[in-house]
């Protein structure tokens, strides 16, 4: 997927021995025009967290999934600016929901 396609999830994985469900962002793009691409970051973590929050993901599991949490498994190409370190932390102080969102971000440079 890609970042500009804001409706959809990159990926989804119930890890149900833990009780995790990890939804998959990655992002490919450059930082030269870093208020368009944080626009769409902003998007892209807006719909996945109405993905949550609405309880859909339930929808998307499998029979007798029930995972106790939700990570957000974002995946940046690039290493990412200081605009979108604190775009993260704010998106992270969201409470989406009882499961307790969380975020893990890996860069290229990791």
């Amino acid at each position: 997927m890609a970042l500009e396609e804001t409706d959809r999830l990159d990926g989804m994985d119930c890890d149900e021995a833990g009780g995790t469900l990890t939804l998959l962002l990655t992002d490919a793009w450059g930082w030269e025009d870093e208020a368009w691409h944080l626009e769409l970051l902003q998007e892209k973590l807006g719909a996945y967290a109405t993905f949550v929050a609405s309880g859909q993901w339930r929808r998307s599991l499998p029979a007798g999934a029930s995972p106790s949490r939700v990570v957000f498994g974002m995946r940046f190409a690039l290493p990412i600016t200081e605009s979108c370190a604190r775009l993260l932390r704010s998106a992270a102080d969201q409470p989406e929901d009882r499961l307790g969102v969380t975020f893990e971000v890996s860069t290229g440079d990791a």
